[in-house]
C-alpha cells in the first residue's frame, strides 16, 4: 500500500475507506461512482496530484484542506455545502463541484491557476470570487441563483460559459469575453443581447426562454448570425 502511486475505485460499491491512510505516496486517486460519505481516511495523502470523488455521498470534506498539491480535483454530485477546505489549492487547474448544495464559493478566489471550473447546479447567487480567475477557458454556473455577472467581464480567455436558468437580465459583462465559443444564455431574464455583437467565435449559442426586445431580432441576431455563420443559434420566436 505504501508503494503505491495511483489507484483506480470508481464503480466499486466502495462505502469505507479505512486503510488508505497507508497510502502515503499516492498520486492519483479515483474513487467516483461508490457509495463513500466519510473521507477522512485520505487526510494525510498530501502528494495527491488527482482525486476524483464525484458521484458519492460526500457531505464534508474537510479532510481534504491542505492538499496543496491537487492540480484536479472532483467532487460533483455530493452533498457538500462548505467548500472552505479547498481555498489553499491554488495549484489546481481543474475543479468540479456541480450538483451540489454550495451558496459561497469564496475560498476558489485565489485559485488564479484554474482553466476549468464547474459549479453548475448548486445555490450560488454572488460570483464575485471568480472574477480574478483570468486562465479559465470554461466556466459552468448553470442553474443557480445568479442575477449579477459583472465578475465575468475580465475573464477573456474563455471559450465555454454556461449561464443558464439564473435571475440574468443583464449581459453588458460579456461584451469583451470575445474569444467565447460556447454560451448558453437560456432560462434567464435577457432583453437586450447587443453586447453579444462583439463575438465572432461562436459555435453554440442558446437564448431560448427569454425575453428579447424588438431590437434584439431587429437589428443585433441578425448581426450575430452574420458574424457567426457556421453557430448553432437558438432562439424563440418574437411574440
Amino acid at each position: 500500500m505504501l508503494r503505491l502511486n495511483a489507484l483506480n475505485g470508481a464503480s466499486q460499491g466502495i462505502t469505507d475507506l479505512t486503510g488508505l491512510e497507508n497510502a502515503l505516496y499516492l498520486r492519483s486517486l479515483d474513487l467516483s461512482d461508490n457509495a463513500i460519505g466519510d473521507i477522512s481516511p485520505l487526510s494525510g495523502l498530501r502528494f495527491l496530484q488527482t482525486l476524483y470523488l464525484g458521484q458519492n455521498q460526500i457531505a464534508d470534506i474537510s479532510a481534504l484542506s491542505g492538499m496543496v498539491n491537487l492540480r484536479e480535483l472532483q467532487l460533483g454530485d455530493n452533498q457538500i455545502t462548505d467548500i472552505s477546505a479547498v481555498s489553499e489549492m491554488v495549484n489546481l487547474t481543474d475543479l468540479q463541484l456541480y450538483n451540489n448544495q454550495i451558496n459561497d464559493i469564496s475560498a476558489i478566489a485565489g485559485m488564479t491557476n484554474l482553466t476549468n471550473l464547474l459549479l453548475q447546479n448548486n445555490l450560488i447567487a454572488d460570483i464575485s470570487p471568480v472574477a480574478g480567475l483570468t486562465e479559465l477557458t470554461q466556466l459552468n454556473l448553470g442553474v443557480n441563483l445568479i442575477g449579477d455577472i459583472s465578475a465575468v467581464s475580465g475573464l477573456t480567455n474563455l471559450k465555454e460559459l454556461g449561464l443558464e436558468t439564473n435571475f440574468i437580465a443583464d449581459i453588458s459583462a460579456l461584451s469583451n469575453v470575445t474569444d467565447l465559443e460556447k454560451l448558453y444564455l437560456q432560462n434567464n431574464f435577457i432583453g437586450d443581447i447587443s453586447s453579444l455583437i462583439n463575438l465572432m467565435a461562436l459555435v453554440s449559442l442558446d437564448l431560448q426562454n427569454n425575453y428579447l426586445d424588438a431590437a434584439a431580432y431587429s437589428e443585433y441576431l441578425p448581426l450575430i448570425i452574420e458574424n457567426n455563420p457556421e453557430a448553432e443559434i437558438l432562439y424563440d420566436p418574437p411574440l
